[in-house]
Parts: structure tokens; sequence; C-alpha cells
């Protein structure tokens, strides 16, 4: 299992944070649950899961960088993986100047080997030959296009804020 998400539960770092400027201090339980990996932690120990589990920080380009994750762990051998990816809306106080707020969303699929057909993902380095944009959508967020195609949506390259990648479909 893949749990990425851009910032992991800010809502609850965001609180632990009041809490450490109110009372000088924080909870213990409040910060175990606050680290980036808790929520696979959480799910880990309630479903008494043993499996391979990664959790990414993964930025503004969060599906992308959990399906090149998904990909590499396929291609060492892993015959399926889930990706659940994340996102929610930062708190005010800590919304970048000028920043975009990311509409709160989550989406979990799950990827598996394949002998013929499936897809692939490459990021696009700067200075490349431009390659034709897929027709616009009404999805703003990279991370719900990427869903899009995972479920059989237009393929094509698809620019994040931080990158262009290219989705292709193999038959």
């Amino acid at each position: 299992m893949i749990f990425a998400s851009r910032y992991g539960d800010l809502s609850a770092t965001a609180e632990l944070l009041e809490q450490l400027h109110l009372e000088d201090a924080v909870s213990p339980m409040g910060f175990s649950l606050a680290v980036h990996n808790a929520a696979v932690g959480v799910y880990s120990i309630a479903r008494q899961d043993r499996t391979s589990s990664v959790s990414i920080a993964a930025g503004v380009d969060l599906a992308e960088l959990a399906c090149f994750e998904a990909l590499g762990w396929i291609a060492s051998g892993a015959r399926r993986v889930v990706i659940v990816c994340c996102g929610e809306a930062v708190p005010v106080p800590y919304l970048p100047e000028g920043g975009r707020q990311e509409s709160r969303h989550a989406w979990a699929c799950q990827l598996r080997e394949t002998t013929e057909g499936g897809f692939s993902l490459s990021a696009i380095p700067e200075g490349w030959p431009a390659m034709p944009e897929p027709e616009p959508t009404p999805v703003e967020s990279s991370g719900l296009r990427a869903l899009a195609f995972l479920v059989g949506g237009q393929e094509g390259v698809m620019a994040s804020e931080s990158g262009r990648y290219l989705w292709q479909r193999h038959v």
C-alpha cells in the first residue's frame, strides 16, 4: 500500500501548533497521530495487515509520484499495489500567499501487474519538444486528472503545478 498526501494530516498538525502556542506543550497521543505515516500505520494495525506499506509526502505532484512508486514496486515483483491519495485544504494561517486552495479529496485504486496492455507514466523534462496537451477538463486538480486517466480517461500530457507528465495506455 502506498499512502500519498501533500502534507499528511495538516489539520491535526495545525491544532498541535496552536496547542503548543497556547500551552507550551503538546499531547503525545495527538502528536503520534499527526505524523505523516500515522494514517497508514493505523490502517495496518486496524486490519492486522503486515504487508509492505509506505507513506509519501509528494507535494503538488501527489498522484504522479504515487503512481511512479507503485510502478516501481510492480517492476520489482509486486503483483498488485494499492494507492491511497489524499488532499486537503490548507488551514488559512498556513496558506502560502497567493497560493491556490486545494479541494479536499481522497481516492484509492489498485494497480496490478499485467502481461499485456497496461499504462506507462513518464516525466517530461523542461526543454523537451512540445507535446500536444489533452483537451481541457473541468477537473483542476492534477491528482484528480490522474485518477480520471486511471479509470479509463484520456491519455496524453498532463501538466501539474511543477511539471509535465506523459500518461500512455498500451494495448
